[in-house]
């Protein structure tokens, strides 16, 4: 059985592509419920790994991915994509370690064929490796510290910031992590008031409820808002009617987004979102750019190592892909 794989991500499709299609992301995992399949969702990605090869009766529903998707087949050009994404490699903070993670959640999430089972475990355990002999796993640049970034650009000290955040998933937790750079953390609970509690007891915040977000937009300097929802939770009428001597400062770290983007014009809100801050990432680069090197390296002499050696026998077993 041959691998093959269809993605969208943030090179190849304009911001405003990815947010059409993880609103709809119920429904391509409802095109693909009666087949053997694993669906990789991220902020940054879509992607559709099957032994499906034929994808026009996909295409045809989900149009966005016949214009910006690409398209791997065979399983040696599968795995080693595959293997860069779970190292972070393909990352748009190149090196990060959450898409590991979050390969490592799909691997255990989601019931697979044999053959599939076998070959996210061995990615994970390649990936691993590689992290650990490039030093990438040492690393841990994230989404905060492009924001951190951003900020020290416009003169803005971090520690003396009262940050409010709406949202209680993983970039909640990337901030509740490093609240020490920070004067405060608010969590505003939208679903999950438990979760916001937890967030805020680990890292000497508080805790609000979705009604009071008024009061705290007033009140705080920085809006951190990474909630997971398919249309907009901030509109510019939250933003018009605050009255504050300075703007808000505001990033909209959710795809799809989901404040408005005309709360701009309200001049009361400062707004910047995922796309705008990826120029801020060419320092970071460069940091760790032999590191990055290496990881590349030992990616390739590890497909070397499994497709053109004994190996591959012994990880496919009775259902190999082939080559």
């Amino acid at each position: 059985m041959r691998l093959g794989l269809i993605g969208i991500n943030y090179a190849s499709a304009p911001l405003e592509i990815l947010e059409s299609l993880h609103c709809r992301r119920a429904k391509i995992a409802g095109f693909w419920k009666d087949h053997n399949v694993s669906l990789l969702f991220t902020c940054n990605r879509i992607e559709i790994y099957t032994p499906v090869l034929k994808f026009s009766s996909f295409l045809a529903e989900f149009r966005e991915f016949k214009d910006y998707a690409y398209l791997k087949s065979g399983s040696r050009d599968v795995f080693l994509h595959a293997l860069r994404v779970a190292t972070g490699l393909d990352s748009q903070i190149r090196g990060e370690k959450q898409i590991f993670s979050q390969i490592k959640d799909l691997a255990c999430r989601q019931d697979y064929g044999s053959a599939l089972n076998t070959f996210w475990q061995k990615i994970i355990s390649c990936a691993q490796e590689i992290r650990i002999i490039s030093g990438l796993s040492q690393e841990d640049f994230n989404i905060v510290d492009l924001v951190l970034d951003d900020l020290l650009e416009q003169g803005v000290v971090s520690d003396s910031l009262k940050v409010l955040i709406i949202g209680t998933g993983k970039v909640a937790g990337l901030f509740a992590a490093k609240y020490r750079l920070f004067k405060q953390l608010i969590f505003i609970a939208h679903k999950n008031f438990s979760q916001a509690k937890k967030l805020a007891d680990s890292s000497n915040g508080k805790v609000l409820f979705y009604n009071q977000l008024g009061l705290a937009l007033q009140e705080a300097d920085l809006l951190v808002n990474a909630a997971k929802c398919p249309h907009y939770i901030l509109w510019p009428d939250n933003f018009s009617s605050l009255r504050r001597v300075k703007p808000l400062l505001a990033y909209d770290l959710s795809l799809p987004r989901t404040i408005h983007p005309r709360a701009q014009e309200t001049q009361k809100v400062i707004l910047k979102n995922l796309s705008q801050l990826s120029g801020r990432l060419e320092k970071q680069q460069r940091r760790i750019d032999s590191r990055i090197k290496l990881a590349e390296y030992l990616a390739l002499e590890k497909v070397r190592e499994i497709f053109d050696g004994q190996e591959i026998k012994d990880w496919y077993s009775a259902e190999s892909f082939g080559k």
